[in-house]
C-alpha cells in the first residue's frame, strides 16, 4: 500500500489494526523514526488481541421493514428496451428510463390509501387496492380500460370539482411514442375502481413529466401544471411546460396569458406548488435539467418569473425531484432539490461549470451534442474521438489520430461551429437545501456528503420517527448512461434526520432498515396501515415497487390529521398545517397535490410529537379562514373549515 504525504517530510505515527484484533503502532523501540520515500514490511505479531476481531455488526430492531412481497405489491414495471442512442448517438443519459412515478390516493373514500404505479411504454400502470388488512390487491385488469403506447410518467389523484371521488391524471412521455402526453381518467361513482377516459387530453411537442395541482387563481377548485420534460430527439434543447386552469371541470391551457415564462423554460424534471412568500397563494417551483430550480411567484393569478430575485438563478444543475419543508422551523417553507450527486465523471462549479453545447453543429439538420469539461480555464471535449466522429464525420477528417484529438481544445476542434449552438451549464451537482429567509429569498447549502454518492430522483418530507422534526428521505441511482460511462448506482437511499434547525444527520441503514440499491424513481409516504407511523412506497424502474412498513418506536407519540375541505377541493390542497407543542416548538407543512419526483403522498397527515402527550393544531385554509384544535397523542381528527 502506498500513502502520499504531500509536501510533509515527517511521519508521526503509523497504526495497523489486524483482522485478528491485534494492533501495532509505529514508530516503536525497534523501528525507530519512520522515514519518507521508504518501503516497509510489517509482520503480524503473535499474542492476544487488544480489540474485537473484525466481523459483521449484529442488527437490532430497525425503524422500517420492506414488506412488498408479503403485502402483494409484486407487479413489475417492465421497460421496453428502447434505443435512445439510436435516436441521438451522443446522448449522455437515456431519457426513456426516467419513470415510473407513483401516487397514493383514497380511490373509494374508505379512509385507506390505495397506490398507483405508472407503467412503461406499452404497459398500463398498476392500481393496488388497499384491502384494509395490511395487504394490497392488483385490480388493474378489472378497473383500467386503457392500453397506452407511451410511457406513463407522473400519476396524480385529484378532484376536478365535479365528482365526489378523485380522478386520475397521467402524464406521458412521447420519447417512445406519439404526441399525446397527458390524459384524465374518471372514477365511476357507483363502482369507484372502474375508470374511463375523460374529456381532457394533453398534447404538446414536449414530452411530459412532472405534474402538480393547486388553486393558483383562488376560485376554489384545483388547477394543473404539466412539466415539459424533453423535446424527443432534441435533448437538451428547452421544452415548454403548460398551465391549465380548471373551469367547471374543464382544463383550459392558459399558459400564454397566465404563465408565459413556462414557454421554452427548459427541461422540467420536478415541480411543486407552495406558498413561498407567505402571502396566502400558491407559487410554483420547477426543477430543471441544465438549469436552475425556478420560482414563479403568484401575483393575483399571474405566475411571474422570480428565479433571479429569489437568489436561485446562480445554482444551475441537473436537478430532478423537488420538495418543500420548514426544516429550520421558522414558519416559512424551504426547498430541497435532488441533483446528479458528486460521484460521477462530471464536476461543476460557478467558475468551471459542467458544459454542453447543442445544435446543428455538423450541418446535417439534426441536433448534435457536445459535452465539455474544464482543464484549468480551457474547455476540452468529454466524449472520445470515435463516438464524436461517428456522429460528426468532420472530426475524423480533421483529426486523424486519437492523440491529435485528445490534445486539441474544444475551440480547436469545433471553432465557429459552436457559435450558433446553444450552450447550457450546471454550476453545482450536489443535492441541495435552499433556505428561505421568510420573504422568498434563498441561500444554498449542500446536503450531507454521504448522501451525495449517487444521483437522486425521489424526495419526500415526513417525520419518519415522530420525534417532532421533519426528515428528508431520498432515493435514486441511474443505469442508463452512455456507452462510455459506467452506471451511477452506488446509492442505497438516505434518511436524513431533521434536527429542527436546518441541518440533517444521516441515519445508518442498519438503524433505519431502508435500503434501495436499485433504480428508484417515484417516492411517496402514506400511513397505509393506519398505525400513526408513515410508511414509504418506492417505484423502481424495471422492477416491482418496494414498500417499507414503519415499525415505530416506544418513546415518540403522534397525531393523525385528515382535512375535509369544500367540495371542489376536499383534500384542502394549499392549506397550511401548524402543530405546536408544549415547549412552543412548531412543525409546519403545506397540503400539496404532487411533488418530489413524479409522485404524490397520501391524504392523511402524520405529525410526530416526540415525548409530548398533546399538541395544538392550527389549519390556515386556502380561503383565509383558520381552524384550531387541541389533540391528545394518538388521536385521529377530521378537520373542516
Amino acid at each position: 500500500m502506498v500513502f502520499g504525504l504531500g509536501r510533509s517530510t515527517e511521519i508521526r505515527q503509523l497504526q495497523v489494526e489486524w483482522p485478528s484484533g491485534l494492533v501495532q503502532t509505529f514508530p516503536d523501540e525497534q523501528s525507530g523514526p519512520l522515514a519518507f520515500n521508504q518501503a516497509y514490511t510489517i509482520t503480524e505479531p503473535e499474542g492476544e488481541a487488544s480489540i474485537q476481531p473484525a466481523g459483521l455488526q449484529t442488527p437490532g430492531t430497525s425503524q422500517f421493514t420492506e414488506v412488498s412481497a408479503q403485502v402483494g405489491l409484486t407487479t413489475p414495471h417492465i421497460e421496453s428496451n428502447f434505443d435512445d442512442f439510436g435516436v441521438q448517438m451522443l446522448l449522455p443519459r437515456r431519457v426513456s428510463t426516467l419513470g415510473p412515478g407513483l401516487a397514493w390516493g383514497d380511490v373509494n373514500l374508505d379512509g385507506r390509501p390505495d397506490l398507483y404505479i405508472a407503467g412503461a411504454a406499452g404497459q398500463p400502470g398498476t392500481l393496488f387496492r388497499n384491502n384494509g388488512d395490511n395487504t394490497f390487491s392488483d385490480v388493474t385488469a378489472q378497473t383500467l380500460a386503457w392500453q397506452p403506447q407511451n410511457e406513463e410518467m407522473a400519476p396524480l389523484w385529484w378532484h376536478n370539482g365535479l365528482n365526489s371521488r378523485p380522478s386520475l391524471l397521467v402524464s406521458y412521455s412521447s420519447v417512445e411514442g406519439d404526441s399525446a402526453v397527458g390524459a384524465q381518467y374518471a372514477s365511476d361513482e357507483i363502482a369507484p375502481f372502474n375508470f374511463r377516459q375523460d374529456n381532457w387530453q394533453d398534447s404538446s411537442p414536449s414530452s411530459s413529466g412532472a405534474m402538480a395541482a393547486a388553486d393558483y387563481d383562488k376560485d376554489g377548485d384545483l388547477d394543473l401544471f404539466v412539466g415539459g420534460r424533453v423535446l424527443p430527439g432534441q435533448w437538451p434543447l428547452p421544452a415548454s411546460s403548460r398551465l391549465y386552469r380548471n373551469d367547471n371541470g374543464q382544463l383550459l391551457n392558459v399558459t400564454d396569458s397566465a404563465a408565459p415564462g413556462l414557454n421554452n423554460l427548459g427541461m422540467a424534471t420536478g415541480a411543486v406548488w407552495a406558498d413561498i412568500d407567505n402571502d396566502n397563494d400558491s407559487d410554483l417551483i420547477i426543477a430543471t435539467e441544465f438549469g436552475p430550480v425556478h420560482l414563479f411567484r403568484n401575483d393575483g393569478g399571474i405566475l411571474t418569473q422570480a428565479t433571479e430575485t429569489a437568489g436561485l438563478i446562480q445554482w444551475s444543475g441537473l436537478w430532478t425531484g423537488v420538495v418543500t419543508g420548514d426544516f429550520d422551523e421558522d414558519g416559512d417553507l424551504d426547498i430541497v432539490a435532488a441533483n446528479l450527486g458528486l460521484n460521477t465523471k462530471y464536476t461543476a462549479s460557478p467558475e468551471r461549470p459542467a458544459t454542453v453545447y447543442a445544435g446543428n453543429i455538423d450541418g446535417d439538420g439534426d441536433v448534435d451534442i457536445v459535452e465539455a469539461y474544464y482543464v484549468d480555464d480551457t474547455l476540452y471535449p468529454m466524449v472520445y474521438r470515435g463516438m464524436s466522429g461517428m456522429e460528426m464525420p468532420f472530426i475524423m477528417e480533421q483529426f486523424d489520430t486519437y492523440q491529435a484529438y485528445a490534445e486539441a481544445t474544444l475551440t480547436e476542434i469545433y471553432g465557429a461551429r459552436l457559435d450558433t449552438a446553444q450552450r447550457l451549464t450546471a454550476t453545482t451537482l450536489a443535492h441541495t437545501l435552499f433556505t428561505n429567509d421568510g420573504a422568498g429569498n434563498f441561500t444554498a447549502a449542500a446536503l450531507p456528503q454521504l448522501a451525495q454518492v449517487a444521483p437522486a430522483f425521489g424526495l419526500v418530507v415526513a417525520d419518519l420517527d415522530n420525534d417532532g422534526h421533519d426528515d428528508l428521505y431520498m432515493v435514486g441511482n441511474f443505469r442508463g448512461a452512455d456507452h462510455e460511462t459506467m452506471a451511477y448506482d452506488g446509492g442505497t437511499s438516505y434518511w436524513l434526520r431533521g434536527q429542527g434547525n436546518g441541518t440533517f444527520l444521516v441515519v445508518p441503514a442498519l438503524e433505519s432498515g431502508l435500503s434501495v440499491p436499485y433504480e428508484a424513481r417515484g417516492l411517496g409516504v402514506a400511513d397505509y396501515d393506519s398505525n400513526g407511523w408513515v410508511d414509504i412506497a418506492v417505484a423502481i424502474n424495471n422492477d416491482h415497487p418496494l414498500l417499507f412498513q414503519n415499525n415505530g418506536n416506544s418513546f415518540n407519540n403522534f397525531i393523525r390529521v385528515v382535512l375535509a375541505g369544500s367540495s371542489p377541493n376536499p383534500a384542502g390542497v394549499g392549506a397550511r398545517l401548524i402543530v405546536t407543542l408544549a415547549d412552543g416548538s412548531t412543525t409546519m407543512r403545506e397540503v400539496q397535490a404532487g411533488g418530489g419526483y413524479l409522485s404524490q403522498n397520501g391524504p392523511t397527515h402524520i405529525f410526530g410529537l416526540g415525548a409530548n402527550g398533546s399538541a395544538t393544531i392550527t389549519v390556515l385554509w386556502p380561503d383565509g379562514t383558520t381552524s384550531t384544535q387541541n389533540l391528545n397523542a394518538g388521536q385521529t381528527v377530521i378537520l373542516q373549515p
